[in-house]
């Protein structure tokens, strides 16, 4: 399933080999703008594999750019080995970026 999203990158991390054909990048961004929240951090995972490497897709992107990506949400179920109960944990696979510009307010109000 590909949805868009958006934000201000709040932090790059370094890249994470997985395994032999898997390696990923994690970026943090603050989708608080599209919400009524004050803070809204949101975990993206930008990642390579043998036939794509989507961590090329940060060459140009700093930490408080404004930028919005397509991406995949993937779910997994996670079973303990010593019977515990159940885990599921989701993840957004970013395949697409671009970079916004911030929206620029203009102060209007009549000085005093």
């Amino acid at each position: 399933m590909a949805v868009e999203i958006s934000g201000k990158v709040l932090k790059i991390g370094e890249l994470q080999t997985i395994s032999e054909k898997l390696s990923k990048v994690e970026v943090v961004i603050d989708t608080a703008a599209n919400t009524d929240r004050r803070e809204n951090p949101v975990c993206l995972e930008f990642p390579k594999t043998a036939n794509r490497d989507n961590t090329e897709l940060l060459r140009d992107v700093r930490v408080g750019d404004e930028i919005q990506c397509a991406v995949d949400i993937r779910g997994r179920r996670w079973q303990p080995r010593d019977g515990g109960d159940e885990r599921y944990f989701v993840s957004l696979a970013c395949w697409k970026l671009s970079k916004t510009q911030a929206q620029q307010f203009e102060d209007v109000s009549a000085p005093f």
